[in-house]
């Protein structure tokens, strides 16, 4: 690769707006059905089906995306990518068991319609600041960045999910423990809701405490994506500033 395509800054902005770019691909397309079946207790199926309706609104946006990239300032739709990628998120960061399948469904639309909008105008716009020379290695550059940024953007997802979930588990457990009254009185209810279901009465304490601990669990783990989903959404505020210094680089000279 040559190094000499990152003395131009528009190419680093894109460069950086790519690496943005992978990170929401691939960290949205990980957290979200690992949420909607986690959390929803989706099948599979139906987490498949609850992305279905962002892929074709992404696929119908692409030709616009390319339209404006050809006759806007590529840093205008990147801009409105990147509003609509980080609405999504703190959208998504509200999301709970009790979310609806269709609204789930909208807001992941708004993130693909974010990513359509941002596509082909930084790939347009990253290589106007290049040479002719420079292009091939530019071209590969911009890709590569993306992939950079969806392999970090899963990987870091993952870890901030684990973090999170076991935050928000211990401090629950806690909670519980320090309100002993209300934890006790949850215990005894369901030890008699075990008992009026037939299990015996020397399992009953322990079933009882091992079905608290799933739940302390699924309601920390719900608030650890939750918290994830607003990481990745202030990633993309952050985003903004490149996206702006983009449209303030200067195209390279003409070319015959």
């Amino acid at each position: 690769m040559n190094l000499r395509v990152y003395t131009s800054y528009g190419f680093v902005c894109g460069s950086l707006l790519s690496f943005a770019l992978g990170a929401a691909l691939f960290g949205t397309t990980y957290l979200i059905p690992l949420f909607v079946q986690e959390v929803q207790g989706f099948t599979a199926t139906w987490a498949g089906l609850v992305i279905m309706p962002a892929g074709l609104v992404m696929a119908a946006i692409f030709p616009l995306a390319g339209y404006l990239s050809d006759r806007a300032p590529a840093h205008q739709p990147i801009i409105a990518g990147l509003l609509f990628l980080a609405l999504s998120c703190f959208l998504m960061a509200r999301a709970d068991v009790n979310a609806g399948f269709w609204l789930l469904a909208f807001w992941i639309v708004l993130s693909r319609l974010g990513l359509g909008l941002m596509m082909p105008p930084i790939g347009a716009g990253s290589l106007r600041t290049l040479p002719m020379p420079m292009l091939p290695q530019g071209s590969g550059a911009i890709n590569f960045a993306r992939q950079l940024g969806g392999a970090f953007g899963v990987n870091l997802m993952s870890v901030a999910l684990a973090r999170r979930t076991e935050f928000h588990t211990e401090a629950l457990a806690q909670e519980v423990t320090a309100a002993s009254r209300i934890g006790q009185d949850a215990l005894t209810q369901l030890e008699a809701i075990y008992a009026r279901t037939g299990v015996p009465e020397t399992l009953q304490p322990a079933a009882a405490l091992e079905f608290l601990g799933r739940m302390i669990h699924l309601q920390g783990y719900t608030r650890g994506f939750q918290d994830t989903f607003i990481i990745l959404g202030f990633v993309f505020v952050l985003a903004l500033l490149p996206a702006w210094l983009m449209g303030k680089a200067p195209r390279a000279p003409a070319r015959g």
